[in-house]
């Protein structure tokens, strides 16, 4: 690792069945009754799982560890609950004098160690300092040790939603701050869907306001970047409020709400900093390794404690992104650090990891369609205002992602696209699975479905005749790699017997089953992943001996795609 090696560490990520190979026993045998002829009976990894031999971060404990000692230690995190008054200290008079924690960890220990958050524009710092608003709810502000179990657990037990811990001042208002992020994409086509378009992000330039604690300041036609376009997007939405004959507008506002990942998993974790030869050894829960074992080399490095070697131990979890670019591991390391050279665990329990782990973007939405007399789409305006949280996060990329994927599926010849992600107290907002897609296509997906039903058009056949395909440009102005086969998809679609027979069958349904009601729906999306990267690739290979070996990109975080990309190739073979 480069990091690695400018730094003077010695640095792995390894496996969890790299650390446990005394513990785990091999099956010994490959299973095969996932799939039986051309049959999936269930997942590949299934029996596994529900046997216990897939390990997860959570499942481990210092004793199962090769090489470490049994002893633990239990850490806990304190969070404020309120952001309306500053933060003042800590009153743990309620453990008394027998449930003390062995170690507390806060902003002056930490500072006073040269340790700091890796990146705090984007994780936010360690702990709210004494006298301090917090920027959110949830916010910790200390870190406590035990290093007797039965202590840790009555004392847990006592501060937890116990807000009496904290002390506070009077009543504050939150200062005001900037929006994470603000954009604007505007596309108008040229001579049709193919060619040079007149304006477009990849033509000309995305526009980017600028931004200060009052908010949004879109530029001038006047700006030397941005003016030719500025005028082009009030001419879209001049359009849209007046349209021309034969232009019908369709017009809605949506709303999403902050929503938990509800992993199976909570943030966990478990570390030993071994002070004799300064190694830290960790078995991180979380969903990029590679970016937190860099993380924490920097965080540890920069501080007065010395650090030469770094074991991350990396085992299964579960995160649809909540465990993607988290803070939580470096609060593990943080424990590790200060648990007097003892092995220590520090994992969320339900409430916790509700009051402090990733959530998903809100979405404010005003998205808009204007169509011609023949069903085909014209213009398209989708303006989306999020709530990032107290926290920056992944808040900028998840604001722009959502707005440009809320093309989904189709083709327009001109569109108005914003974004801007606001800071507020709530829990940070962060890149959950869908990174803001999820949102934005739902709306978009809605809104076409109301305009087949006031125009008088079944809904596949609207999404046929404004289907994008291959070498037509996107909202920004780009052509998608590779061949589009969504509209050979929507003729499949137009044919099932689901789709045909669903007034006969939704009447025949709801005459035998009194009360009930029976309908079917039916939506297309497509989107790109993470920020819209292509890393698309697959390799199989056929040994001298005639085994065959696939390699994919594919990662199984909990999804199938390891079952899926089996049984892709199963016909072929």
């Amino acid at each position: 690792m480069k990091t690695a090696a400018a730094l003077g560490v010695i640095a792995s990520v390894r496996p969890a069945k790299d650390a446990l190979a005394e513990v785990l026993i091999p099956s010994g045998r490959q299973e095969t009754q996932w799939i039986t002829g051309n049959k999936l009976n269930y997942r590949r990894d299934g029996l596994a799982k529900v046997t216990g031999q897939k390990v997860f971060a959570i499942d481990l404990r210092a004793r199962d560890m090769q090489g470490w000692p049994a002893q633990q230690s239990h850490a806990l995190t304190l969070h404020v609950p309120r952001a309306d008054r500053p933060y003042l200290g800590l009153d743990l008079s309620v453990l008394g004098s027998d449930y003390q924690p062995d170690v507390l960890i806060d902003a002056e220990s930490v500072e006073a160690d040269g340790l700091r958050m890796p990146e705090p524009s984007f994780y936010g710092e360690f702990f709210l300092k004494k006298g301090q608003l917090s920027p959110m709810l949830g916010h910790p502000v200390a870190l406590a040790i035990w290093h007797d179990y039965e202590k840790f657990r009555v004392a847990n037990a006592r501060l937890r939603f116990n807000d009496a811990i904290f002390r506070f001042g009077e009543e504050t208002a939150q200062p005001a701050r900037k929006p994470y992020v603000a954009a604007r994409f505007v596309r108008v086509q040229g001579e049709d869907a193919y060619g040079e378009d007149k304006f477009s992000p990849m033509k000309n330039t995305t526009i980017w306001p600028d931004l200060d604690e009052q908010g949004v300041h879109w530029p001038g036609h006047d700006h030397p970047a941005f003016g030719a376009l500025m005028p082009e997007s009030e001419r879209i939405q001049n359009e849209m409020k007046q349209p021309r004959d034969g232009m019908r507008v369709f017009s809605r506002k949506y709303y999403s709400q902050s929503v938990e990942h509800v992993a199976m998993e909570p943030e966990n974790g478990l570390a030993w900093y071994n002070t004799n030869g300064a190694t830290l050894h960790m078995v991180g829960a979380t969903q990029a390794p590679y970016a937190t074992a860099e993380h924490i080399m920097h965080m540890v490095k920069d501080s007065k404690l010395p650090l030469n070697k770094l074991d991350f131990i990396t085992a299964y979890t579960v995160g649809y992104g909540q465990k993607e670019h988290h803070p939580f591991p470096y609060y593990v390391v943080l424990a590790a650090l200060y648990a007097q050279g003892r092995q220590v665990r520090l994992a969320l329990d339900r409430w916790k990891h509700f009051q402090f782990a990733l959530k998903r973007h809100p979405f404010d939405t005003d998205a808009a369609i204007s169509v011609d007399k023949d069903g085909k789409f014209r213009h398209f305006s989708c303006h989306m205002v999020g709530d990032g949280g107290g926290v920056q996060n992944f808040s900028p990329s998840v604001g722009t992602v959502a707005v440009t994927a809320a093309q989904s599926v189709y083709y327009f010849p001109e569109s108005d696209l914003s974004t801007q992600v606001n800071p507020s107290i709530g829990v940070t907002s962060g890149s959950m699975r869908g990174y803001g897609t999820v949102q934005s296509m739902a709306y978009i997906e809605m809104l076409v479905d109301e305009i087949a039903q006031e125009i008088g058009l079944d809904p596949i056949e609207l999404r046929q005749r404004n289907v994008l395909k291959s070498g037509m440009k996107n909202t920004q102005g780009a052509s998608p790699a590779g061949h589009l086969r969504i509209g050979e998809i929507l003729e499949l679609a137009a044919k099932e017997p689901l789709w045909v027979e669903r007034a006969k069958r939704k009447a025949e349904y709801e005459a035998a089953n009194p009360g009930m009601l029976y309908g079917v729906g039916f939506g297309a999306s497509q989107k790109d992943f993470g920020t819209g990267a292509e890393a698309c690739i697959a390799q199989i290979e056929i040994s001298p001996e005639g085994r065959l070996k696939m390699r994919h990109i594919a990662n199984e975080i909990g999804t199938g795609s390891t079952t899926s990309q089996l049984v892709t190739v199963e016909s072929i073979l």
